[in-house]
């Protein structure tokens, strides 16, 4: 029997990913000020977007329960890293999927035709033609995103294989934890930190390393997403520059997580 008082997250997630999914409720009691904490940080920063979506603060929160289970999910007792640690990642990536999400939303016209000429500069189409398609954007963005979870879970993988001190500070960087913070919580001097963070970062690079990476730099997959008529008839760019746009962002994620 399990005495709640006293049980801490680490212990509780290790029970819940046994089995004892009753848990689940306990564990998010215990972190549902934290979440909220976080949840109202970001409301606070972003409150436009947030009105323009239609989003409110409890929404964020709400949210933050599916962030903890993705947290359980993919939580490593070996890595000895806090619970904590893991949650504030997918309650982000959470937070702005929600806001994204819901700023995306089409609002009520009145209903005409799909079949309705339309007149352009060339010819004459129909606003099917011209009309993008929801559910392209919203796979095309679950693909996106998808990418990006796969490419942090990546360099999670290749960061956790580096000396300790190299590793707690590259975590703790990919955490959004500054350097002043690092710096007190290792109780390590700047150029200590300095030394350690470049000597990781070139570890990083090895290439071996760099393989891993290189995956989710596939231009032919990933660039040619959202090329069609439709996004060149609104955007009125061709698709080799949209492409070249997709794959730089890519490359501009990869990089900016390598600090390269």
């Amino acid at each position: 029997m399990v005495s709640v008082g006293n049980v801490v997250n680490e212990v509780l997630v290790i029970l819940i990913q046994e089995g004892r999914k009753d848990l689940i409720s306990i564990l998010w009691e215990q972190n549902k000020k934290l979440i909220a904490w976080l949840a109202g940080k970001f409301y606070v920063k972003h409150m436009d977007r947030c009105a323009a979506a239609g989003v409110e603060e409890e929404d964020l929160i709400q949210e933050g329960f599916f962030a903890l289970l993705d947290a359980i999910k993919y939580y490593k007792a070996e890595s000895g890293y806090k619970f904590t640690t893991y949650i504030e990642y997918p309650l982000l990536s959470k937070m702005n999927q929600l806001i994204g999400y819901r700023g995306k939303s089409d609002q009520l016209n009145d209903t005409i035709s799909l079949e309705e000429s339309v007149s352009t500069e060339f010819e004459d189409i129909c606003l099917s033609d011209v009309i993008s398609d929801p559910n392209a954007e919203f796979e095309d963005k679950i693909i996106h995103d998808d990418t990006l979870s796969k490419l942090r879970e990546t360099l999670i993988e290749i960061i956790e294989t580096l000396p300790e001190k190299q590793k707690n500070i590259l975590l703790a960087e990919l955490n959004d934890t500054s350097k002043d913070i690092i710096v007190k919580m290792y109780q390590m001097t700047d150029d200590e930190y300095n030394r350690l963070r470049g000597q990781a970062l070139q570890n990083c690079r090895k290439p071996h390393n760099i393989q891993r990476l290189i995956e989710f730099m596939d231009p032919y997959r990933l660039g040619l997403k959202g090329t069609g008529f439709s996004v060149w008839y609104h955007s009125r760019t061709s698709s080799v520059e949209r492409a070249v746009e997709k794959i730089m962002d890519l490359e501009a994620a990869i990089a900016t997580a390598l600090c390269i």
